[in-house]
């Protein structure tokens, strides 16, 4: 409650200090100097002189006043708008972002899922391979043997 009293004073100062609070406190003050000198005829003269003077200079002030802040109004909305563009273009890229990161990972499995089939197709053929070599050097290897067992024979064999 103390700081609306104060700020209510700091206004009232600020008021009475500028222009138009000046001519009003002077009109008031010469009013009352003017009707306790019994001269009220021209304590309204001259308070209705003031007025005509000091109130159409506070009317243009604050018409002054409406018009930058209405200036400041536009100003405003203006980069409102500006910022909620520049937002809902990022929004649409970060939406067009996340469908390419979207589809690249699809792409990334597919490529994993094709190595992996073709890694196992090579793995099978190599194993086929393998057991393919086996059988032919087994069959080599009893070649051999036969050969050898067959010239064993021959050298054994009487002469």
């Amino acid at each position: 409650m103390q700081t609306t009293v104060v700020n209510r004073f700091i206004t009232l100062v600020r008021w009475y200090s500028s222009g138009t609070g000046i001519a009003y406190g002077a009109a008031i003050l010469a009013g009352l100097i003017l009707t306790i000198a019994d001269e009220l005829q021209l304590a309204i003269v001259m308070f209705a002189a003031v007025l005509l003077v000091a109130l159409p200079w506070k009317l243009s002030f604050q018409e002054h006043a409406r018009v930058n802040l209405s200036s400041r109004q536009n100003r405003l909305a203006k980069q409102l708008a500006e910022t909620h563009d520049r937002t809902t273009a990022l929004k649409k890229q970060l939406t067009e972002t996340h469908d390419r990161t979207t589809a690249l990972k699809k792409q990334l499995a597919d490529i994993e899922l094709e190595a992996d089939t073709a890694a196992q197709r090579t793995r099978a053929d190599l194993l086929g391979a393998l057991d393919y070599a086996r059988s032919e050097w087994g069959m080599l290897l009893r070649a051999e043997r036969e050969q050898f067992a067959s010239q064993l024979r021959e050298h054994s064999a009487p002469q």
